[in-house]
């Protein structure tokens, strides 16, 4: 596993594009990273541009950039 330890924001909102967003956050826990799914509102449901749906762990104004190790932007319409 490539990204064991690592913790990786990965960033949502809506009309976010769905495979962008569902295949890298597949990808990295596949090789082990933590991810965390960072949204405007902690727990609100972001519907995709092609109807998939993410769930959002925490809000954007209480993450600390520090204790990352990257962070994932995906397209859609709200990058």
């Amino acid at each position: 596993m490539l990204l064991e330890g690592k913790r990786i924001a990965l960033l949502v909102g809506p009309g976010f594009e769905d495979l962008e967003f569902y295949v890298t956050l597949m990808r990295l826990r596949e090789e082990g990273a933590k991810t965390v799914i960072v949204g405007i509102n902690p727990g609100e449901i972001y519907s995709g541009k092609g109807g998939l749906h993410a769930k959002a762990d925490v809000d954007c104004n209480s993450v600390n950039s520090e204790l990352f190790d990257g962070v994932v932007v995906p397209g859609g319409l709200g990058s």
